[in-house]
């Protein structure tokens, strides 16, 4: 049986023997691309949309339907944003690139 190398992330790196847990990663992983395709294509055909609808012109703030979904345009003025975080532990997951 050949030897597949794998990277290591770290000088520092240990190694978790637990098989229930790599089948959770590896399901999670594969909900995640699942997930981001389905997410590119809700936010392509969402800019589309109200891309079409701002290029009808109509006056805002104005009120629309389109069968069954009710549109609402309306103009929003600049704002100022700040916020504080809660300290907190991080865990990041990610796959290693495959060969």
């Amino acid at each position: 049986m050949p030897v597949k190398a794998k990277a290591q992330g770290s000088f520092d790196e240990k190694v978790l023997e637990d098989a229930d847990l790599e089948q959770r990663l590896e399901r999670r992983e594969e909900a995640k691309a699942e997930k981001g395709a389905v997410s590119k294509t809700y936010r392509d055909l969402d800019e589309s949309v109200k891309g079409d609808i701002l290029k009808m012109g109509y006056e805002e703030p104005t009120n629309l339907r389109c069968g069954r979904f009710v549109i609402e345009v309306k103009p929003v003025e600049s704002r100022s944003v700040s916020f504080e975080t809660k300290p907190r532990t991080k865990v990041n997951i990610k796959a290693p690139e495959e060969d």
